[in-house]
């Protein structure tokens, strides 16, 4: 049964501490959309996450303009917890394309994420402009993680090269997505390769124009293996939530998990 979040979760940021009494004072923009946006009012009961598994439950005790006071009744884990170590590298695509992919794909439990820059990438901002949609990626994230249920929220990592995606640490398997003939489809790979859960996963996708054949060639020789979805051309915004989805069924995490 997949579960159907129906109340709003909140996010504890680590700034706040919670005094030994189970006390905290929320301050921000969380406050604000607590207060003014949803209406709570002291005596509410209110539920958080702190981005690092734990879920907290507690009730409003007092409401001023720029703050709000609660007492934390109740920590917990939170509902879904995914097994998967599943970090996505994704070339930048054009307009607000990469909004849409960083919110599926955390609704889909990566637990990275790392922007880059291809031969074919279009976009190629300034370092300011680089910056700023870094930041309106993690908040994305943020807001995506609130609303699926997670309890954990995807590392947004600032722009790199492709050269650099390559050299990563850290993964076991590292797999490319490449429109190319010829290459082993997704289903064979993991059927072939029997990943075992909570094994770290990298897998690049790459911009509207795809992967050239250089840059495979370097990804292969890097440790990377090329893996196709099928002869069909999907969007680049289109291949991420899919080709994780596929990773989730096929390595464990199915619908009759949650």
């Amino acid at each position: 049964m997949i579960n159907c979040m129906t109340n709003p979760r909140f996010y504890l940021d680590p700034k706040h501490k919670i005094s030994p009494d189970g006390r905290v004072t929320i301050s921000g923009s969380e406050a604000t959309h607590i207060a003014a946006s949803l209406r709570k009012r002291a005596g509410d009961q209110i539920t958080f996450f702190d981005g690092q598994g734990e879920e907290l439950s507690g009730r409003i005790e007092s409401i001023q303009p720029d703050r709000i006071n609660v007492k934390i009744e109740v920590i917990s884990a939170p509902l879904q917890t995914s097994r998967l170590r599943i970090s996505l590298g994704q070339a930048i695509p054009k307009g607000t394309k990469m909004d849409k992919i960083v919110r599926e794909a955390t609704e889909l439990g990566v637990v990275s994420i790392f922007p880059f820059i291809s031969a074919r990438t279009i976009p190629r901002l300034p370092e300011n402009r680089s910056r700023e949609k870094t930041e309106r990626w993690r908040r994305l994230a943020l807001s995506a993680s609130k609303q699926s249920g997670r309890g954990e929220i995807p590392e947004i990592h600032g722009t790199r090269k492709f050269g650099e995606i390559l050299e990563l640490p850290g993964y076991d398997f590292r797999l490319l997505l490449s429109e190319y003939p010829g290459e082993t489809s997704l289903y064979e790979y993991l059927h072939f390769r029997k990943i075992p859960p909570g094994r770290p996963i990298l897998v690049l996708i790459g911009p509207e124009g795809g992967f050239g054949h250089e840059e495979i060639g370097l990804a292969k020789e890097k440790g990377f293996d090329a893996v196709s979805l099928g002869s069909q051309i999907l969007r680049t915004e289109t291949v991420a939530p899919v080709i994780l989805g596929i990773l989730r069924y096929e390595l464990g995490e199915r619908p009759d998990k949650y």
